[in-house]
């Protein structure tokens, strides 16, 4: 997980330019792939506690409707993280291609202006260019609007997740026997969002150099 350090060097490192779509993309990819990790362990942790609390009876009826609510937030999230994923990899792969289509499109733009009969024969080439230049342009976009509306929805998420962490801690308290049991896993949820959001404010701060 990169820290603010890291990001800043990374922005740094291009001096007064922009960095590449693709760059800050892929890393954008990897910083929040994390988050897939990070929520499955959520996920596993209520899970746990639902056995738990399915041993509690009586003591644990508090507790088990907050697991089933932390488990369907962490594969929301999860789902979110995936689509992140591919859309921020879909997007570092059209840069790179597009980056290389701009590159030979002004190689051609200089061959053509050398004479007339050049120029005749590469408009073809100059035409194709810029049509897929543009198409690819119009579809990364879109793709960037998916990521803001997975983001959003991730953000969501992660928010309704850290406001279960003192209801958590409440009725642990009151599980009798089970307290210690259901205090622990209340610990290991608390840090697990915790990780959650710093993930994602990680992936949100790369994502905002772009």
């Amino acid at each position: 997980m990169l820290d603010e350090s890291q990001i800043q060097a990374i922005a740094q490192s291009y001096g007064e330019r922009q960095p590449p779509d693709f760059v800050v993309s892929a890393t954008v990819a990897s910083e929040l792939g994390q988050i897939i990790e990070l929520a499955k362990r959520l996920s596993l942790s209520s899970k746990n506690a639902n056995v738990i609390t399915l041993r509690a009876g009586d003591w644990g009826l508090g507790f088990t409707g907050l697991t089933q609510f932390i488990d369907e937030y962490a594969r929301r999230t999860i789902d979110c993280a995936r689509r992140i994923n591919i859309t921020s990899r879909a997007i570092s792969r059209r840069s790179v291609r597009n980056l290389f289509d701009l590159q030979v499109q002004n190689r051609i733009r200089k061959v053509s202006d050398r004479s007339d009969s050049n120029r005749e024969m590469l408009t073809p080439c100059q035409e194709m260019l810029t049509s897929r230049v543009a198409a690819a342009t119009e579809e990364s976009e879109d793709n960037s609007r998916q990521l803001m509306r997975d983001i959003s929805e991730m953000k969501s998420c992660i928010r309704a997740l850290a406001s279960m962490v003192p209801i958590c801690r409440i009725e642990a308290a009151r599980a009798g026997p089970y307290k210690d049991s259901l205090s622990t896993i209340a610990d290991v949820i608390e840090s697990q969002t915790h990780k959650l959001q710093k993930a994602l404010g990680s992936g949100q701060r790369v994502l905002e150099l772009a």
